[in-house]
């Protein structure tokens, strides 16, 4: 018996939409330029990431990078002498004083100086510093703020008044010991202490007839029972350099 031949499948058509698919793919498939090859695209493409993040190293010199530092540091505070001499209780440097100044781990900076007649000091790194008009407080802080930066890091500095200029008073006429007298610098003096210092009135001084002579001013005369009588601390007269304090004799008023 023969086999039955078995029909051989027919190919399926060729989808209708093969076509379309073909052109959409090709359209969206970007075709090398003319004349470079993919390869050489690549390439290209590498080189110019490579370009994108290159630099030019002669930038970052050392003399640049300083001024790179400089253009991007904050501008430093303006220093003003008069920026340190606000109100204060405090006694204030003078010229002729001889001041100490410490710089705390700084041996080489602290020293003993003498304020000019400028108000001046010299102090290393420094040159001139204006401390006359200042309290010791108020200088250290000066000198530490100009020191801060450029010189020293956070500097502790200490300032003693040494030696006071001397300034004077002068007790006169009939008085036990006519004299000079340096006025404390901390702590005012009044008529009755600077006549006692003179050491009192003689006998044949008169005790009502004691005059305060000062320069720009009209002469006053007091008493001496009313000065020892005074209770209000507003009418207590208090000294200034310079001032003269007369003891007349008796019986020549």
């Amino acid at each position: 018996a023969s086999t039955p031949s078995v029909p051989k499948p027919e190919p399926e058509p060729a989808s209708v939409w093969a076509p379309e698919v073909e052109r959409i793919v090709a359209e969206r498939s970007p075709e090398p330029a003319i004349g470079v090859s993919q390869p050489d695209i690549v390439q290209d493409y590498s080189s110019a990431s490579e370009d994108r993040y290159a630099f030019d190293e002669s930038e970052f010199a050392e003399e640049n990078f300083e001024e790179l530092l400089k253009s991007t540091a904050e501008p430093r505070r303006q220093i003003l002498s008069s920026d340190y001499e606000g109100p204060t209780s405090d006694y204030r440097i003078q010229p002729g004083d001889i001041i100490s100044v410490e710089v705390f781990k700084e041996p080489d900076l602290s020293r003993e100086l003498k304020v000019a007649s400028s108000g001046e000091i010299t102090f290393p790194l420094l040159s001139q510093v204006q401390v006359a008009g200042k309290s010791a407080a108020q200088a250290e802080r000066y000198i530490r703020d100009l020191l801060t930066g450029d010189y020293l890091v956070n500097p502790h500095v200490i300032i003693t008044v040494k030696e006071f200029k001397s300034e004077q008073i002068s007790v006169q006429g009939y008085v036990n010991v006519p004299k000079l007298i340096p006025l404390p610098p901390d702590q005012p003096m009044t008529i009755l202490q600077a006549i006692s210092e003179a050491g009192g009135i003689q006998r044949i001084g008169n005790p009502n007839k004691i005059e305060l002579i000062r320069q720009g001013q009209p002469n006053r005369s007091f008493r001496l029972k009313d000065l020892m009588e005074v209770s209000d601390p507003g009418q207590i007269v208090y000294l200034k350099p310079n001032d003269v304090i007369y003891v007349y004799e008796r019986g020549l008023f």
